[in-house]
């Protein structure tokens, strides 16, 4: 029974396997692709970029910095904070101080609905104040840390195919401090980038939109009713008779440090986001469930074998079991080798994955597989969710109660520890 057992298993988790590999071996193709011939000036159309803020991220002065250097020759700035004592405002002022700039502006917005989170509630209301001289508007996140051609190759692809609605790339995590939370989360990401890459999930850290589509009242209503700001874009982009496109020329390197305790809570949230609001939840869902009861189950049954002394059985899933997570681990290296090597293109030095942390990185794959098991399983059951000190109730996709309102309070933080 155990060897049957066992070469069952093996057949499903080479065949899982191979199923896997090939989406990721196209994402790393297509991030190994010579870049595109960037924008000239001329074909360049002003662009809006909105970045709502509430506390002090670890890298948000580098983010402000790096946004305000951009090569683009027309674009604009808008930074809001629901708070004139939030502690993001020193960094945006001390930024201003420094460079006085000519292209941002400072909001404070203190017109808050009850029935969306304050970053969608900021993204509203500064997109229907937008002149329209701005054909592109572009949301980023505070932790994005971009690079000085950053925003003529994130709207490269709608200047130049007007089928496109919408655009972004992701994130890839390159902390210095290679502790289990940060080499957890990275191994994870390498799953979620393929994923969102894959079945168009949009990525609100670096995204540009159709001023059209932004401007939407479907885009609009749905800010203001929906729990967070990127993955409803997609439903609306397709509603607009555009596409959405993953830009592979838009992976943002994010140094921020966390813990496993911290990324746990996190992870289920982002889950919530692709549930609550995306066409493809049901295939990450499936996904999610039958690999990870098919490698646990699989594990267990290999310790059945240990036990009963079925070793030919143990030998034959204990190689499938091995194959699997050697071969995730290679892919893992090589998606972090080739976009490390574009990121040295761009001026940028990544340095993250030494021989230490690449030796602790391969133990902590299998446990990732069990963490996202139960982080799905958790997104599934979330009514609460408390989000930089605000409390939200979620009774539906579009359903969405703010508790009470209250200013930022920055609690301690090691340093470069995420939010």
């Amino acid at each position: 029974m155990f060897f049957i057992l066992s070469t069952i298993f093996s057949v499903v988790i080479l065949v899982g396997l191979a199923i896997q590999t090939f989406p990721i071996l196209r994402i790393i193709n297509n991030l190994a692709q010579r870049s595109p011939e960037p924008l000239k000036d001329e074909e360049c159309p002003p662009v809006a970029i909105l970045l709502s803020l509430r506390g002090g991220d670890p890298f948000l002065s580098d983010c402000l910095t790096k946004l305000l250097e951009q090569d683009y020759p027309n674009y604009e700035l808008i930074v809001a904070l629901d708070d004139e004592n939030d502690p993001a405002v020193q960094y945006v002022d001390q930024v201003i101080d420094a460079k006085q700039p000519q292209n941002l502006t400072k909001k404070i917005i203190t017109d808050r609905q009850a029935n969306c989170t304050l970053l969608n509630n900021n993204y509203a209301q500064l997109v229907e104040e937008l002149d329209d001289k701005f054909e592109f508007i572009v949301l980023v996140d505070a932790d994005a840390v971009t690079w000085k051609g950053w925003l003529r190759s994130l709207v490269q692809p709608m200047v130049r195919d007007e089928s496109i609605g919408g655009t972004s790339g992701n994130r890839w995590y390159t902390p210095d401090n290679a502790s289990l939370g940060t080499l957890t989360r990275a191994v994870w990401n390498m799953g979620s980038v393929v994923q969102m890459a894959t079945l168009n999930f949009p990525w609100g850290g670096s995204m540009a939109l159709r001023a059209d589509v932004a401007k939407s009242p479907k885009m609009l209503e749905r800010w203001r009713s929906s729990f967070t700001g990127d993955t409803p874009v997609y439903q609306v982009i397709k509603d607009c008779g555009k596409k959405y496109f993953f830009n592979p020329e838009i992976i943002l390197l994010n140094r921020e440090d966390t813990t496993l305790e911290s990324f746990c809570n996190w992870m289920p949230r982002q889950m919530l986001n692709g549930k609550l609001y995306h066409p493809f939840w049901v295939p990450v869902l499936i996904q999610a469930f039958l690999s990870s009861i098919l490698l646990i189950a699989a594990i267990s049954t290999n310790i059945a074998n240990i036990v009963t002394g079925n070793w030919l059985a143990f030998g034959i899933l204990g190689s499938a079991l091995t194959a699997f997570w050697i071969t995730i681990f290679y892919l893992f290296m090589k998606m972090n080798s080739v976009i490390e090597r574009k990121a040295n293109s761009r001026g940028e030095k990544p340095n993250w994955l030494t021989l230490s942390a690449a030796h602790k990185l391969f133990w902590v794959i299998p446990m990732v597989q069990v963490i996202y098991f139960f982080g799905v399983l958790k997104s599934l059951f979330i009514r609460n969710v408390c989000w930089r000190g605000i409390d939200y109730v979620i009774d539906g996709p579009y359903d969405i109660k703010l508790v009470e309102y209250k200013p930022f309070k920055q609690e301690p933080q090691t340093e470069n520890q995420s939010l």
